[in-house]
């Protein structure tokens, strides 16, 4: 066992860790006569502060769908200075995209860059921080995965995947994405891949996977959202053709390979494609009534949450549709040119948020073929056609995402209440998390190049054969040599199998928030069992309190907001030791 008693440990070294990293040792600096404590990092992977969505190694082709105005929040790390040793301040991160990249943010047309860049951003910002912080002897790294932990009245032992121990008095967990338990139909995919010359890949992001990519012919993905437009994009980039604008239609493309022979199968069990972004800010801000309306309608929210006004989700939802109700009246082209009544369009919105398989006039209308359906919405994207009712209320969404996810982070809304938003928001997330809408030009150039097969997009009938994965759809079948799962797993506690969160689950000393939701944490993302804290045990990822706190995006990894809390918790036991 090492001796050595380290008073925090970071278990998982991603984006989160990063910022949790420099807000404890930036806040030690600014108390009188502090006591410099030790910290311990477990990080298995190559990259530091990156986690694997921002790994600096990933193909050029997996963009981020975040655009870059959206990131001028995005703030820098303030200098400090431990024991006479400087830590200089670290740039923000549209300034560093400007110091380093030479880009600058365009109003006109927003930038969506390899997600690698944003990992070459954390790699030099952990780097940063990591190096002083060694030089004092104030942080240990270990490439280990831990796999199990103890409680005792006076510490944590943490136990590596090589059984070695660790003692640590505070513990932040901060895994991320984790796999989740196999589904029965990718157990048989599974089976069917190693008995047939074929490729079954669960993880679009393996080297096993890249593998897969540059052989594969005829290549089966299942789901339709971002992880798709990556594996179309890993599959493509070894085609060896071209994307060109198409100067008599446009903003379409053309996609040019005389020679291929590739063949991509997409689909889900809706067959909707996701949405793409506006182009821009002159778009974006069409979807928005203003500061200081939205501000009144996110007062209006906190009153509610906070006064335990909120019964059903509809309760929340309300005041939303309301502001959505305006937004879509104030534009000048629609795609049903009429107004909506406030409350009968309130009412609409509820109703669409709750299943968005309603039909509408206002909306979109679903039936449409998909290709013709993507050509719509980069249309709208550009603003060259009416917008529709549900392309609004996504885009509204959107923009409203990071406070409401604040509102509700902290809130005493009913495990019940808040499964509720989180369906909601997931099912918005086809618009509110689109992509850039070149990645959506892309697709439909391909598949007007033959490449991208829509005709299997809506719940295929998959038969397993010797060739490898037939679908069908009524009259049409096509047998691919290869299935990619592209559907990202919701941070369910109980379908987690990874060794370490089922264990602190068992023991326990964790409790799931929700039957189909994350673990339960307090404010300052102590772990709770019952309502009783688990002292010193620190949970601050996706898979905490369910979508809502532990939210996918890289600006809620540097949420200070958020993260104070547990940081004060944890600089004031170090104050106590």
């Amino acid at each position: 066992m090492k001796k050595i008693n380290y008073h925090l440990a970071i278990v998982g070294f991603g984006a989160r860790g990063l910022f949790a990293l420099e807000l404890f040792y930036s806040s030690l600096s600014r108390k009188q006569n502090p006591s410099y404590s030790k910290t311990i990092i477990f990080e298995s992977s190559d990259s530091l502060g990156t986690g694997k969505a921002w790994d600096p190694e990933q193909p050029e082709a997996n963009l981020i769908n975040i655009a870059d105005r959206a990131l001028d929040c995005f703030q820098g790390r303030p200098e400090f200075t431990i024991k006479d040793v400087r830590f200089p301040a670290f740039p923000a991160y549209l300034d560093w995209m400007e110091q380093v990249m030479g880009q600058t943010v365009d109003d006109q047309k927003d930038t969506f860059v390899p997600r690698k860049v944003m990992g070459a951003y954390l790699s030099h910002r952990a780097k940063s921080i990591i190096e002083p912080l060694q030089s004092l002897g104030l942080l240990s790294i270990v490439r280990e995965r831990i796999t199990g932990i103890e409680k005792t009245a006076d510490f944590f032992e943490l136990e590596a995947a090589t059984k070695e121990k660790y003692q640590v008095q505070q513990v932040i967990l901060a895994v991320g994405h984790l796999s989740t338990n196999t589904s029965d139909q990718n157990k048989e995919f599974i089976e069917h891949a190693k008995k047939t010359d074929t490729a079954f890949i669960p993880d679009p992001y393996s080297g096993d996977a890249a593998e897969t990519f540059k052989n594969t012919t005829r290549a089966a993905i299942k789901g339709l959202g971002l992880s798709m437009i990556d594996v179309v994009g890993m599959i493509v980039q070894h085609d060896k053709g071209e994307f060109n604008e198409d100067p008599t239609n446009t903003p379409f493309l053309k996609y040019s390979n005389d020679d291929s022979d590739l063949t991509i199968v997409p689909f889900s069990l809706d067959g909707l494609p996701i949405v793409p972004k506006p182009i821009g800010k002159q778009i974006d801000d069409l979807f928005s009534l203003g500061a200081e309306e939205k501000n009144e309608l996110l007062k209006q929210l906190a009153n509610k949450v906070h006064q335990d006004h909120i019964q059903e989700v509809e309760d929340f939802l309300r005041p939303i549709a309301s502001y959505v109700v305006k937004v879509y009246n104030q534009l000048t082209d629609r795609y049903y040119d009429k107004d909506l009544a406030a409350a009968e369009g309130q009412q609409l919105i509820i109703d669409w948020l709750l299943d968005p398989s309603i039909s509408s006039n206002y909306m979109l209308d679903q039936s449409l073929a998909p290709v013709e359906y993507m050509k719509r919405c980069c249309q709208m994207s550009y603003g060259l056609t009416g917008f529709s009712l549900d392309y609004v209320i996504g885009q509204v969404l959107r923009q409203l995402q990071p406070d409401l996810y604040n509102i509700l982070s902290y809130s005493t809304l009913s495990p019940e209440v808040m499964a509720a938003f989180i369906k909601v928001d997931e099912q918005v997330k086809r618009y509110s998390f689109g992509p850039p809408v070149e990645s959506v030009l892309q697709l439909i150039a391909l598949e007007q190049a033959g490449i991208l097969d829509l005709r299997f997009v809506n719940d295929p009938e998959i038969e397993l054969v010797d060739q490898g994965f037939k679908l069908s759809k009524g009259s049409n079948h096509i047998i691919c040599d290869s299935m990619t799962d592209a559907v990202l797993s919701s941070p369910d506690a109980k379908e987690i199998d990874d060794v370490l969160i089922r264990t602190i689950i068992n023991k326990p000393l964790a409790q799931q928030f929700h039957e189909e939701l994350g673990v339960a944490v307090a404010r300052d993302h102590t772990i709770l069992l019952g309502s009783v804290k688990v002292d010193g045990l620190y949970l601050m990822d996706r898979n905490a309190k369910g979508s809502v706190y532990g939210v996918d995006a890289v600006l809620e990894c540097f949420n200070e907001f958020k993260m104070t809390p547990m940081i004060a918790s944890i600089v004031k036991a170090v104050d106590h030791q």
